[in-house]
């Protein structure tokens, strides 16, 4: 079949039936989105019963876009990965979303970088240093020397010239 599902388990199917033989299944339960509470799915065979419960509660999202990872490895080995938890797609350039850097305790970013282009829901924009190691660059969505940055200084992601996230403590270079 084209949807994957083994022939004899049918997706519309409310009670799939598993053959005698088969000594596994595998099947998918669709959900509402707007769904919560709690269900029981129950299996049978011959005489045997099993059950399992299914809890589903709401996923928690993100008012902002965040800077969810900060990597400093050795060398130019450098990115900020940004994910994007707010349940709908962002457009970064009509939203105004900024990368900055703040070098050395500055008070005013060193660095910018204009983010473009669409970060779906769920999704990861990573960010790296230029000169990265190459056996990263698949992992990178956008080089940029923005990633200039060492231990002692801040980064921020802002929108609309607010800052929203913060790595480090801008004008501070003990932290």
């Amino acid at each position: 079949q084209s949807d994957g599902l083994p022939d004899y388990l049918e997706e519309e199917d409310p009670y799939p039936t598993v053959p005698a033989d088969a000594m596994s299944a595998s099947f998918a339960v669709n959900i509402d989105p707007a769904a919560m509470g709690t269900g029981t799915l129950t299996a049978t065979l011959g005489a045997s019963m099993v059950s399992a419960t299914i809890n589903v509660s709401t996923r928690v999202l993100a008012s902002e876009l965040i800077i969810s990872e900060y990597g400093e490895g050795n060398s130019q080995n450098k990115y900020i990965e940004i994910f994007n938890g707010t349940g709908a797609a962002v457009d970064l350039t009509a939203s105004g979303y900024v990368l900055r850097n703040y070098a050395n305790g500055a008070t005013s970013p060193n660095a910018t970088l204009n983010l473009s282009g669409t970060l779906n829901d769920g999704e990861t924009l990573v960010v790296c240093q230029p000169s990265i190691d190459m056996s990263f660059n698949s992992q990178c969505t956008i080089k940029n020397a923005v990633i200039g940055f060492n231990g002692n200084d801040a980064f921020s992601l802002a929108r609309n010239n607010v800052n929203i996230d913060v790595v480090g403590s801008i004008g501070m270079t003990d932290f």
